[in-house]
């Protein structure tokens, strides 16, 4: 029964993984639109047209959206603008990979947390409760 489960599992996690793979490539139609609503006004104050690093550090931190203004955004604006110029392809593929990797890391600390508040139940369960979630 045990070697039914873990191959069970094995599937799962390579179903989890197609089905990522599927749903990002559902958004890539969309990295090859245009800016849209209030992409245009954020992203212009954090355009760092000499890539100095003191400029950089300007254009993240001197934003005034948002009560905290932003300054992880505005540094992932600053680089994508140094490194992509201003296409709205280059933004885009960077912030579909960093919500890709951010819902990884919210997967891995709810495995973590299953494992806290249930240290009964097997690594797997919670791997798969997680992934669930």
């Amino acid at each position: 029964m045990t070697g039914a489960f873990f191959y069970m599992l094995k599937s799962m996690k390579w179903l989890g993984i197609i089905g990522i793979a599927v749903l990002m490539l559902l958004f890539a139609d969309g990295l090859h639109g245009p800016f849209l609503l209030d992409d245009l006004p954020n992203l212009d104050g954090a355009r760092a047209s000499t890539g100095t690093i003191g400029e950089m550090i300007y254009a993240a931190f001197h934003n005034d959206s948002g009560l905290l203004h932003r300054p992880i955004s505005n540094l992932s604006f600053v680089l994508n603008y140094h490194w992509f110029g201003p296409e709205s392809f280059g933004y885009k593929l960077i912030n579909l990979i960093i919500h890709w990797l951010n819902a990884c890391l919210v997967w891995r600390l709810v495995v973590r947390i299953l494992k806290l508040l249930y240290p009964q139940n097997s690594a797997a369960a919670s791997e798969i409760t997680a992934l669930i979630i």
